[in-house]
Parts: C-alpha cells; structure tokens; sequence
C-alpha cells in the first residue's frame, strides 16, 4: 500500500466524494455498491445442480469528477482500477417453493490507483465480499427467472481520508429478481433488477441512501445452426446443463453464456 500526503487540504473532502463505489472504493459517490454490468447473458437462468466456478477480471479508467452544476471538482484527475473476483456457485438439488436453491459467493480483488491534484493514493487487496442465496426457475425451454437475496459484507480496506479504500464499511442488503429468454436463434433478452438497503457506516456516522439499479443485455443467434454444423458454438455444454435442470421439456436450448465485468 503507497499513499501520499495531501498537498490541498481541500482534497481529503472532494477525494471521498470522488470515491469509485461502483468499484467498491469509499462511500460517498453517488452509485450503488454492486459494479452495474457484472451480470448480462443467461442471467436469469440457474445452472443444474452442483458447484459452479467463474472469474470475473476488468478494468477501468476514471478521468473526470463533476459537481451538480457539471464544472470539474478536480485537477488531473484519474483513477485506474483492476479486478479479479472469483466466484462460487452452488445448486443444490433442493426445491423451495418450486424453484432452485442456490447459494454463491464472491471475493472481489482489487487495485486501485487514485490520483488528483498531485496527490496520489494507491491500494491493493480484497474489497467487500458478496454472500447470497436464490430461487431459480426453468418455466420453459425458453424462459427461466430468479429471485435473491444478495449480502454486501465490509470486509475491504477501509480508510475515510483514503480515496483508494477497497471497502465501503457498511453493510448493504440487496433483493432482486432476474429473467431471462432465450433461443436458439431469434431475439434473446436478460434483465436484472436490483435494490440496495444500505447500513450505517461507524467510521463515519453517516447512511448512505437507497438505490434501485439494473443490469441488461440483448441479443440474437441467427446463424447459430451453421456454427453448431461447423462445431463451432461454444454454447452446447451451457445450454444442456441448463436443459438437464428441467427434464419436462425436451426441446433443444442452445445459447452461448458468458458474464461480463464493467465497471
């Protein structure tokens, strides 16, 4: 961890406003604490049973801070951040009122280098775990959605005078529900809606308020059955584990899945 003393003492006011929650960095930004865009494809279809692994990694640039007139807060400023979360997925083979249960976790690694007005703060480590548990249903072929709950726990590094923070200090309590339709070729769409309930932070006596967010994604596969004849779609073991969770239907569900990180 390198920090550098503050040249403006003005600037230990705007750096904690200029805090990149979306990368869970200090409170006070203005965005919610989950990164928006960290679900797209598939989002709203739960995997068969099992345990599931996957790795998020971004990356970001920052270069402008604004105030509610849109004039620039600060001078030279940037803020690089890198991410590496893994995350883990487990289906269970139980059935709660009628859909999947499921648990995951992720533990976000991060590194974030903040600078302005000469001064430079740059920290590395683990940010702010997400523990959460769902209810994921297949009502056809097509269509499937999931309900949760998602726990954001103050585990990250936490400073108030470091605009560099990897955590937030407080714990936010996130519902939110998923759908998704999908075919094999045609229009596809995902949808996840999410609201955040935060909690007080101690360092600083301050709640952060409420926020309703999402994250979106459309698309389409109308070439996907010359890429299937070529053994070229990645999507065949994706799209039969999701069919192997609803064996009432037996039509053919091919859909290439992957997740995305912006932040």
């Amino acid at each position: 961890m390198r920090k550098s003393a503050l040249k403006n003492p003005l600037l230990g006011v705007l750096a904690c406003a200029a805090s990149m929650t979306a990368a869970h960095a200090t409170e006070g930004g203005g965005l919610a604490i989950y990164p928006d865009g960290l679900e797209n494809y598939l989002v709203g279809a739960l995997p068969p049973p099992g345990v599931h692994a996957l790795v998020y990694a971004g990356a970001a640039r920052y270069d402008t801070l604004r105030g509610n007139s849109g004039q620039s807060l600060l001078q030279d400023f940037k803020v690089d951040v890198n991410v590496l979360a893994p995350r883990l997925i487990w289906v269970t083979p139980a059935q709660v009122f009628g859909g999947q249960l499921a648990f995951h976790a992720i533990a976000p690694l991060l590194d974030v280098d903040f600078r302005a007005n000469g001064a430079r703060f740059k920290t590395s480590g683990l940010g702010d775990i997400t523990l959460g548990t769902a209810l994921g249903y297949h009502v056809s072929p097509a269509l499937h959605y999931v309900i949760g709950l998602d726990v954001f726990a103050p585990t990250g590094h936490y400073d108030p005078t470091d605009p560099s923070s990897l955590g937030k200090n407080y714990w936010t309590a996130q519902p939110l529900a998923a759908i998704t339709y999908m075919q094999p070729t045609g229009f596809n769409g995902d949808l996840k809606v999410m609201y955040d309930l935060n909690f007080r932070n101690t360092r600083t006596d301050t709640r952060s308020g409420q926020a309703i967010h999402a994250d979106y994604s459309a698309g389409g596969g109308p070439l996907h059955p010359l890429c299937e004849r070529s053994g070229l779609a990645p999507d065949r073991q994706v799209a039969e584990g999701i069919r192997s969770a609803q064996p009432a239907f037996r039509q053919p569900v091919l859909r290439q899945g992957f997740h995305s990180l912006l932040i």
